[in-house]
């Protein structure tokens, strides 16, 4: 597969996802978040993060129907209107599944885009856990005292954990992408 060219964010949550087995709880998304003051950041972000051809998919021992992660995909597919009501699912099972101790709290990201893929546009769903926070010093110029002041943040260089799921072979489960920089092993993998 060549490279995933971003060309329009179309939706987006972000939802704050914890450790169940620590009880950290969910941050649930009410509505659409903006990312237009971040957009081309996050379009570079997806592009340098899914350059991997090791392609995955959906599978589910009985039935692919019976996948939970799978429908909520395809109802976003198919009806974008339902967008925040499945990345809510979606966060909610992902709660449900953060059992090990090793996965941590963080960001989670539900972005629904239009991308191009070998020459062909198509819309895909990116789901991205950010786990780390950087350190940044940032200052502040009021015209006579320069002011140094220290935020934190996710670096846009790398992502933690991610998937990318093309609207392509949905009968087969998709194709998936995924990522993940945070697990050397399969501890904390879900």
């Amino acid at each position: 597969m060549n490279k995933i060219v971003v060309k329009k964010i179309k939706a987006a949550t972000i939802q704050v996802v914890g450790n169940k087995t620590k009880e950290e709880g969910i941050s649930f998304a009410t509505e659409l978040t903006d990312l237009s003051s971040s957009e081309e950041f996050i379009k570079n972000l997806i592009e340098d993060s899914f350059k991997t051809i090791d392609h995955k998919r959906f599978t589910y021992v009985d039935s692919l129907d019976l996948n939970p992660v799978y429908n909520f995909i395809s109802k976003i597919f198919n009806n974008s209107q339902s967008f925040v009501k499945q990345s809510v699912n979606l966060a909610t099972y992902l709660y449900g599944q953060s059992l090990h101790p090793n996965i941590k709290s963080g960001e989670f990201y539900v972005i629904l885009v239009d991308c191009q893929v070998e020459n062909e546009m198509v819309e895909a769903l990116i789901m991205l856990k950010s786990e780390h926070k950087d350190a940044f010093l940032t200052t502040d110029n009021d015209g006579k005292v320069i002011s140094v002041r220290t935020v934190y943040g996710t670096r846009l260089k790398n992502i933690d954990k991610g998937c990318l799921v093309l609207n392509q072979k949905r009968e087969d489960g998709y194709i998936v992408l995924t990522i993940d920089h945070t697990n050397s092993g399969n501890d904390a993998r879900y």
